[in-house]
């Protein structure tokens, strides 16, 4: 055997390895029984609120779409949703994430810093609800992605508040 055999020799068994070594691409695929898995975590998990599932999104880029006005009114408004009414009112983003189920959920803006009417001495602030995803991971295991429930705060609306103190220097 030549030298220049070897060497080819030598560099094809590399080849096989390395080709061998690389990622196989599969189609992995949603698990059928998510809603299923979904209720059970419902049931055992306390203080939780899981959203219902929706279809995933087709991308895996977060979107986001605005629903209402966004500008604070110069006063009360009278009549509308109590998102409107409300001397906080707000407005809401619908946020779609296909690695989450559901992939869509809405949260909250304040549409106005301080209080309508309230001359500025009141703030307004987020209310935030601790809510239950299934998050897709990376993994795919006979096919199927594995899901892991994870927890997000979701800003549900929006309240009229105290300004918050702020601590004391203290000089030493």
């Amino acid at each position: 055997m030549t030298i220049v055999s070897l060497f080819a020799a030598v560099f094809l068994y590399g080849m096989i390895l390395f080709v061998s070594g690389a990622p196989i691409s599969t189609n992995c695929l949603t698990p059928p029984d998510l809603q299923t898995y979904l209720k059970k975590l419902t049931m055992q998990t306390t203080n939780k609120l899981f959203l219902p599932l929706s279809d995933p999104a087709t991308s895996s880029d977060e979107t986001t779409i605005i629903q209402g006005e966004e500008k604070c009114p110069a006063s009360l408004q009278k009549f509308g949703e109590a998102q409107s009414r409300s001397t906080c009112p707000w407005f809401t983003r619908t946020i779609t994430n296909n690695t989450l189920l559901p992939s869509s959920r809405s949260e909250a803006e304040c549409r106005c810093e301080t209080c309508i009417d309230s001359k500025g001495w009141y703030v307004c602030e987020r209310i935030y609800t601790e809510m239950m995803f299934l998050h897709q991971t990376t993994v795919c295991v006979n096919g199927l992605y594995i899901y892991e429930p994870i927890t997000l705060n979701i800003s549900t609306g929006c309240v009229c508040a105290n300004r918050r103190a702020t601590q004391p220097s203290i000089i030493t």
